[in-house]
């Protein structure tokens, strides 16, 4: 039996205008470590675009099975996203420095978890990026400020899972009985994979906060990061592959 290569488009990720729909070049992708890993291990190319990126898988035509490396559970694709063009958010929203964490996060899952249907293309929560979508990125292992001069004074950190928010993972107490006005709180996640959660607190009113947990993005100066999921075959996709936008509004 001949041995031949075929590659087919897998996924694309592609930044785009809201409304017009126009790629838009200002960032660049690359796969996590992690990820890196993953891709190798399932036979799929990486391949960076001025305005986006698309990965592909490999198949043997001539095998009974022609797909190489497939994927049989939920497995999570995760790329960092730096900012290339420093003038995006002069005509760009929405203003990094005006939002609730200085990152983003994105992904292709629903609020429940599962994936998006196929013909779902949005990776923000909403039409298009904006502060439904910021995020901090955290080493494992971190530390937390709080400020203890206004109330109401939380007591401890609840560290939730993001879609399950009833599933609290991980408990930190706040050591507030110094008298100072701010707290530094040790946070250590190392027994729990990386990824998303969310940073609560048991305050009355306490907003919860999107984290991302990556020892290596950290000290990469990232904006943010995109995460691609998929639970069946790569071949199970529409022709052309799935097709995602990370989508901007013009200012």
């Amino acid at each position: 039996m001949g041995f031949v290569l075929d590659y087919q488009k897998f996924f694309t990720a592609t930044v785009v205008e809201e409304g017009s729909g126009k790629p838009l070049a200002g960032f660049s992708f690359t796969p996590t470590r992690r990820c890196a890993r993953l891709l190798s291990d399932h036979q799929l190319v990486f391949r960076p675009r001025e305005t986006g990126f698309a990965v592909f898988y490999a198949a043997n035509p001539q095998a009974t099975d022609p797909l190489l490396g497939s994927i049989s559970s939920l497995t999570k694709f995760s790329f960092a996203v730096q900012l290339k063009d420093s003038s995006f958010f002069t005509r760009y929203s929405p203003d990094p420095t005006t939002l609730p964490a200085p990152h983003f996060y994105l992904d292709n899952l629903l609020a429940s978890g599962a994936v998006q249907p196929a013909g779902q293309q949005s990776l923000a929560v909403g039409a298009f990026v904006d502060a439904a979508d910021a995020a901090r990125i955290y080493p494992q292992v971190f530390f937390a400020k709080t400020d203890l001069s206004q109330g109401p004074v939380p007591s401890k950190y609840l560290i939730k899972e993001i879609f399950d928010p009833a599933v609290t993972v991980e408990e930190v107490a706040i050591n507030s009985s110094s008298g100072a006005p701010l707290a530094s709180t040790r946070i250590d996640l190392s027994a729990h994979p990386g990824g998303p959660y969310l940073l609560d607190s048991d305050a009355a009113g306490s907003t919860p906060q999107t984290i991302y947990l990556d020892n290596d993005l950290t000290s990469q100066g990232v904006l943010g990061v995109v995460d691609i999921s998929w639970e069946s075959r790569q071949d199970s996709v529409p022709a052309g592959g799935l097709n995602y936008q990370l989508t901007f509004k013009k200012q």
